[in-house]
């Protein structure tokens, strides 16, 4: 269980390629890169944070353009299957708050190499880290 009371899938030790780098689905890194749009990196709901993180996921995903809600059904499941040292959970009234950590925003940043399964090396736009800064920077906790 995790800190917010919720079952979750996530694997004990984090996926890593041989080449060292951390793996991760396209929908994982979607939702890492949603967090950073919120303020403090904290997004107040878990629906909140599967929203944000559609666009991203469409944006990369053929034939998903206009079709939202099969997208988030598809972004949903990721949310439980997030490595702990990427993203804090927390219960707050009948809500489930997520924080971007350190290790989260490294992955997302691209100061970690990172492989996303099924399509290569993840290398950060030039316009998504001048967004990241800009949004707040690096995460305090």
């Amino acid at each position: 269980m995790t800190n917010a009371g919720e079952k979750t899938h996530a694997a004990k030790e984090e996926r890593i390629a041989k080449s060292g780098a951390v793996l991760l689905s396209h929908n994982h890194l979607a939702l890492l890169q949603a967090l950073v749009g919120f303020p403090d990196h904290m997004a107040l709901s878990t629906k909140d944070w599967v929203r944000a993180a559609v666009p991203l996921v469409s944006a990369v995903r053929p034939g998903a353009a206009g079709r939202f809600w099969s997208v988030y059904g598809s972004v949903y499941p990721g949310v439980k299957t997030l490595h702990p040292s990427w993203v804090s959970r927390e219960r707050r009234g009948n809500k489930i708050t997520a924080g971007l950590l350190p290790r989260g925003w490294k992955i997302v940043s691209g100061e970690l190499p990172t492989r996303i399964l099924g399509i290569g090396l993840y290398v950060p736009t030039d316009t998504f880290r001048k967004t990241a800064e800009h949004v707040g920077g690096r995460p305090n906790t």
